[in-house]
């Protein structure tokens, strides 16, 4: 059909649950809402969810979702973009749930049409595609392109595509460009980890190491604005400390997941993750005793026994020597440079 599917799609249910988590951003919302409501594609729901806002953001939702249906507006206190996400989970109603930022749209008329007709010819829990970044002004655009060679659009179980996934050249973990299947998130009770930084990365592993089926496909689909006053740009000493003690965290999460041992190309990533970490304290050495004082209790080195890297199985070995405290402070140290 050329892309343009107009569907029914079972009309007596709802398709897709299209969630926009949303906080003081009324000069982006209606470019965000206008790109959803324009899709050929019928089937589907859009789930504001106001996360508190002080701006015009209220009454720009309220106007929408007064005039089209498919829309519904939640207010609820402020708890951050994981919270407002979960929120929006348990409010769809849709078959596949669909998460798009506040500030950002998707691309085109016909997008949810071909999500619909891939869906529809495989059997898939996971769907990911891919996204094009532009300038805050969009002005400019980079398309962001998987450097290794995936099966396209056909189905493949995450146990064999995983480490694939988890290699430095190929990798998008932006939970904006999955679709997933909402029984399947219910099932396996995978939301978003409340009140961290980098919570897509920590959703994408403990997602993909489920093992749903997963359909890569190569349609650009989601428009990623690149906002300087956004909170991952956001760049203040404390936002940085507690930005590095969230990576260390998720690191530790996703090595003790038991079938990680199996993915050593997953379990090396986030042992990278757990360093650079260390590498990021640069901007913000007053915090480095805090910051040591949480590295300590983790698990994280004890993994590196399984890295793929040898010179993380040596610092294996010399925390078996030497302890923990004093590992975590050489890494440290030659990290601060």
């Amino acid at each position: 059909m050329n892309g343009v599917l107009v569907a029914k799609a079972n009309m007596n249910s709802v398709f897709f649950s299209i969630i926009v988590p949303l906080y003081n951003v009324a000069y982006f919302l209606r470019d965000c809402i206008d790109s959803i409501i324009k899709q050929q594609f019928e089937s589907f729901e859009i789930i504001l969810v106001d996360d508190g806002s002080t701006d015009d953001s209220p009454i720009i939702c309220k106007e929408y979702a007064a005039k089209n249906s498919k829309i519904k507006y939640f207010r609820k206190e402020n708890g951050g973009l994981s919270s407002a996400r979960n929120f929006g989970i348990k409010k769809a109603s849709g078959c596949y749930l669909i998460f798009v930022d506040s500030d950002d749209f998707l691309i085109g008329f016909d997008f949810l049409s071909k999500m619909y007709e891939l869906i529809k010819k495989n059997t898939a829990d996971l769907i990911m595609y891919l996204p094009l970044e532009y300038s805050c002004d969009l002005s400019e655009k980079l398309v962001f392109h998987n450097s290794k060679q995936f099966l396209i659009n056909k189905p493949i179980n995450a146990k064999y595509l995983i480490d694939d996934i988890y290699t430095e050249t190929c990798h998008n973990t932006m939970a904006q460009t999955k679709i997933i299947k909402k029984d399947y998130l219910l099932d396996n009770n995978i939301f978003f980890k409340n009140g961290t930084f980098h919570e897509d990365d920590e959703w994408l592993a403990r997602t993909l190491l489920k093992y749903p089926n997963v359909v890569i496909s190569d349609i650009v689909g989601y428009g990623y604005r690149h906002r300087e006053d956004s909170i991952i740009s956001t760049k203040n000493h404390k936002n940085i400390f507690k930005k590095c003690c969230d990576r260390i965290k998720i690191a530790d999460t996703i090595i003790n997941i038991d079938n990680i041992v199996n993915h050593t190309n997953v379990l090396t990533y986030f042992i990278y993750y757990y360093i650079q970490a260390f590498n990021k304290m640069n901007d913000c050495k007053e915090y480095a005793d805090q910051f040591l004082d949480i590295a300590n209790q983790l698990n994280v080195i004890d993994a590196m026994k399984y890295s793929n890297n040898k010179k993380h199985r040596v610092l294996y070995w010399l925390k078996k020597i030497l302890g923990v405290k004093v590992v975590n402070k050489i890494i440290l140290k030659y990290s601060l440079k």
